[in-house]
């Protein structure tokens, strides 16, 4: 029995310009499901495109899994950007 698994993984940092500082730096990492990888080969072969063209990035799985990384990474900075106002 193969697996395919997809994981998406982002860095977000956020510099002081003025400084150059670095203020935060954090990651966010999302995983699409063995089922959910099925399904979309179902779906783009159904299709005929092998997944290349399903529509915008976001309607595909792979892009919701690179945009759930996105949301975690972003709560992460928003989060550690409170506590580092907090300590100014």
């Amino acid at each position: 029995m193969s697996s395919n698994k997809q994981t998406a993984q982002v860095v977000l940092t956020l510099v002081d310009v003025r400084t150059s500082e670095q203020l935060v730096s954090v990651t966010g990492e999302a995983k699409i499901t063995d089922r959910a990888w099925s399904a979309m080969v179902n779906a783009s072969n159904a299709q005929g495109n092998a997944g290349v063209r399903l529509g915008s990035w976001e309607n595909t799985e792979i892009g919701q899994v690179i945009q759930e990384a996105y949301a975690k990474a972003y709560q992460q900075v928003t989060a550690d950007t409170e506590k580092h106002r907090r300590q100014d």
